[in-house]
């Protein structure tokens, strides 16, 4: 008799990684299928970046999903560590939030961003530059 998984999961990325993780963690039987190696598309593109995110100033869905997947992570990170043995490499190095439009202020408008490390190593965001006082 051959044994089916209770949920299949289409994608590999870490979005469908995480889901068979948690489901697996709820005693479901889970498989994963990808058209390529497990993380190695669109997740392993993005290197797995977490924008910084304030809950307070979130004002749309996108911004409160972002700042609650901000507060998971750590503790997500970890405990994956902890029960593979893999580092995923995250590190926490803060970020700054700019406007839209430079008359905007930041409490009111969220959406081009830049991590302390990028500036750092000298990159800066797309779109126009504006000075921080």
């Amino acid at each position: 008799m051959s044994v089916h998984p209770d949920v299949l999961v289409v994608g590999g990325g870490v979005i469908g990684l995480t889901t068979a993780w948690f489901l697996a963690g709820e005693g479901l039987r889970v498989s994963v299928i990808d058209r390529g190696d497990l993380g190695r598309q669109a997740s392993h593109a993005g290197a797995g970046i977490i924008p910084p995110a304030d809950p307070a100033h979130a004002a749309t869905a996108i911004d409160r999903l972002r700042a609650h997947s901000y507060r998971l992570y750590p503790d997500l990170s970890r405990q994956l560590r902890d029960n593979t043995g893999i580092d995923n490499g995250y590190v926490v190095c803060g970020g700054i939030e700019f406007p839209e439009h430079p008359e905007q202020s930041l409490p009111t408008v969220f959406s081009r961003r830049a991590s302390l490390c990028d500036l750092r190593a000298g990159r800066a965001p797309a779109g126009p530059q504006m000075k921080i006082p």
